[in-house]
């Protein structure tokens, strides 16, 4: 009361940072409710996905083993599976990450549409050889769909089509993404790592993955059902997750 202005001022400040945060909370859950949407609307809600070592740990989670893949793969419980894997390629001065994309998968079990807005155009440029890139790489780059790159692989320097663009891959770079048959062709003999494996399990699901729990894999596994994934990568909320392991 005796200084009005000063807590006029005062108060101003208050607002402005208070509707800050308000806005900046409502940026952050629009975000990651999109981040939601995209996971579990691409695989579909029959997807289980496996991921390698413990999301909700400070260390975070690892790159799966081939051999962890090859034993899922091998399981009769496993109707499909889609293993997403990622190498760096050098490209024009800096490293950008290549990621294999399960595009058949995707369209007989989950949804193109959450990837790219033109999801025919998509399919028949990844099963073409030809690669989609991020809206990151093509303004980073200069690049546009129609136009080629050149990138190395396991059989040296080749060119590429860019045939479509795909929602995906962060990073001051961007990102390029192949189909899966496309990427272990010509990346076969470098070093590329399983981020996570999609599958699609016999019925019923809960006693598949409780059969796959008991598979001695190289290392531990966590099996992540519909709209968990994006939390369990994303969120520190342990609370809404449902991770099964022993």
């Amino acid at each position: 009361r005796d200084r009005p202005i000063e807590a006029g001022l005062a108060l101003a400040a208050w607002a402005t940072i208070v509707a800050g945060l308000v806005t900046g909370i409502t940026t952050i859950r629009s975000y990651t409710d999109s981040v939601d949407a995209y996971f579990y609307g691409l695989y579909g809600k029959s997807a289980v996905i496996v991921v390698a070592g413990d999301p909700l740990r400070a260390g975070g989670r690892e790159a799966l083993a081939a051999a962890t893949v090859d034993m899922l793969r091998a399981s009769p419980l496993v109707e499909e599976i889609a293993a997403t894997r990622v190498v760096d390629v050098a490209y024009q001065g800096t490293r950008v990450p290549v990621f294999s994309f399960p595009a058949q998968a995707i369209a007989s079990r989950g949804d193109l549409r959450y990837a790219t807005r033109t999801p025919d155009q998509l399919r028949a440029a990844l099963s073409n050889g030809e690669i989609a890139m991020n809206d990151t790489f093509a303004n980073r780059f200069g690049v546009r769909v129609g136009d080629s790159i050149e990138l190395p692989t396991s059989h040296g320097a080749r060119v590429f089509r860019i045939g479509s663009v795909i929602r995906g891959g962060v990073g001051p770079t961007g990102a390029l993404h192949m189909d899966e048959a496309s990427f272990d062709r010509v990346f076969s003999a470098i070093e590329g790592e399983n981020i996570l494996v999609a599958l699609w399990l016999a019925p019923p699901v809960a006693g598949s993955i409780r059969a796959l729990q008991t598979i001695d894999t190289p290392q531990a596994l966590f099996f992540l059902r519909g709209a968990d994934l994006a939390h369990a990568l994303l969120l520190d909320r342990p609370q809404e997750l449902h991770l099964h392991r022993e």
